[in-house]
């Protein structure tokens, strides 16, 4: 019995900070039972500020740190 998180961070490859740039990160469970509860941290360069997170993410420090808690991926 094995879960195996995968996890994929996508956006500009090229980012001056200077308009608004959306990042995707996707979280795939590779094994072959469900995870249990875990959560996902990214961490925002310095220099630059989170402004929205979707799918129930939190923002703190100042926008420097975004958290998902995900109860489960099967």
């Amino acid at each position: 019995v094995i879960y195996d998180l995968a996890l994929v961070k996508t956006g500009p490859v090229e980012f001056d900070g200077s308009a608004p740039a959306t990042f995707t990160i996707t979280v795939k469970n590779q094994g072959n039972v469900a995870s249990g509860a875990f959560t996902v941290q990214d961490g925002v360069p310095a220099g630059l500020t989170a402004t929205a997170a979707g799918s129930g993410g939190v923002i703190s420090g100042g926008g420097s740190l975004v958290t998902w808690a995900l109860a489960s991926l099967a």
